[in-house]
């Protein structure tokens, strides 16, 4: 989901061979996620903007690989669009309080910033199983709910946690202290991929979107020390758009 900003790297051929984490990816999560979203079209959910998450992801990870660790001007035009789409699922869960689903979409936004493992340096596996743990609350539910009823909805939670839990493991296997940048130099996703998402980002002249507001003033102070210090007050503003349920 953090492609959409990321220049690619000069001076070196592209290459659109899948790289080693790409493919460890998706031996990972391609099955979880493709059975999440037909059992979310199955019980009428609306799981667009979640899969898009997980193609961005997916071209992020690619790019990632084909190029060193950006700068911190970089990191900054890179999270826009993050934010943007966290904001938007957090905004449609919001405008959906009286659905019944809506314990579904709860679910959903509190896991959804799992996928923040990316800005999390040397222990990263751990902030996806803190957002798996965030949603169990709403899984939970679901399974009270429906466990007499329909099993449809059952199935669905639970393969919401699977998908989770097992990106938990991928991060933990093979990005365990952190992203790993530059490990197919000259890497990058097709550019069918990125169009698919909107990423327009490797065309001459692509304006740079807007930055996002202003964050908490706890989150500002971590300005102006360094990329890490950058990293975790953009991960900071994950836990700000989707706070966790006490």
């Amino acid at each position: 989901m953090f492609i959409c900003c990321l220049p690619k790297t000069p001076c070196l051929a592209a290459s659109t061979d899948v790289p080693a984490h790409v493919k460890a990816y998706d031996a990972a999560l391609s099955d979880v996620t493709e059975r999440w979203s037909a059992l979310s079209k199955e019980i009428g959910g609306d799981q667009d903007k979640v899969m898009q998450v997980f193609s961005c992801l997916r071209n992020f990870l690619w790019t990632a690989a084909g190029r060193a660790e950006p700068s911190t001007e970089e990191i900054q035009k890179l999270v826009a669009p993050v934010a943007n789409l966290l904001t938007e699922i957090s905004a449609f869960k919001e405008s959906q309080r009286k659905s019944p689903l809506y314990n579904h979409l709860c679910a959903v936004s509190e896991g959804i910033p799992a996928v923040g493992w990316v800005l999390v340096k040397k222990t990263p596996a751990p902030h996806v199983k803190d957002m798996l743990e965030a949603s169990m609350f709403y899984i939970n539910r679901i399974f009270k709910d429906y466990k007499d009823s329909d099993k449809k909805h059952v199935e669905w939670a639970r393969t919401w946690k699977e998908l989770l839990e097992t990106m938990h493991e991928f991060v933990r296997q093979t990005h365990t202290t952190g992203l790993v940048w530059n490990s197919a130099p000259g890497s990058s996703p097709p550019a069918e991929d990125r169009a698919a998402i909107g990423d327009h980002s490797s065309a001459p002249g692509a304006p740079v979107p807007p930055p996002p507001p202003p964050p908490p003033p706890y989150i500002q102070k971590f300005v102006g020390h360094g990329v890490e210090c950058i990293l975790e007050a953009y991960v900071r503003i994950l836990f700000f758009l989707f706070p966790l349920k006490t």
